[in-house]
């Protein structure tokens, strides 16, 4: 088959969505392949655009890494869960202008129309409506990445020592 063992594939183990499975399961795509080599660019965009800065060069390494050579860990399963659904929101939304789809209900598919409606308003009208959700959908779910690496980096609160601090009106004591 032309793509197990491909150059293709094996450019998709930099990325934190390495399939058209993968992509799937947070857009459904039809599990397409060819749709997904042409969202490839856009993941790796999107994932150091949006991704990186929200969890760190040093996590992301490390992530990129343990995926790759298949040593995820539970937690890195979890982060990923995080991850996926924003930068394929993202991906696609900046690929939404470029990639010849057409939008069907549910799902998008390549565009296998010769006869190509791209170009006709109401078709603009209906990418339009769907790259701002796309990007709405992902803006939030970025947020709710962010919140979740915010929690996992939370310091936990300390232990009383017994000392506590007394304030009065001028005067400290302990």
């Amino acid at each position: 088959e032309f793509w197990g063992g491909s150059e293709e594939q094996a450019s998709c183990h930099e990325l934190l969505i390495r399939s058209a499975r993968e992509f799937s399961l947070q857009i459904p795509i039809n599990d397409s392949r060819r749709l997904f080599i042409e969202l490839k660019p856009h993941i790796q965009r999107s994932q150091y655009s949006y991704i990186l800065p929200i969890i760190g060069r040093e996590q992301f390494a490390l992530l990129k890494e343990r995926q790759k050579d298949g040593e995820l860990t539970p937690e890195d399963e979890t982060l990923l869960g995080f991850i996926r659904p924003p930068l394929a929101h993202m991906a696609l939304w900046h690929a939404s202008a470029m990639l010849p789809v057409d939008i069907l209900p549910g799902n998008l598919t390549g565009s296998s129309s010769t006869n190509n409606p791209k170009n006709q308003p109401a078709h603009t009208q209906l990418l339009n409506t769907f790259a701002a959700h796309l990007k709405s959908t992902g803006e939030e779910l970025l947020k709710q990445l962010s919140l979740f690496v915010e929690a996992l980096h939370a310091v936990p609160p300390t232990e009383p020592t017994g000392n506590t601090i007394i304030v009065t009106d001028k005067s400290f004591s302990l």
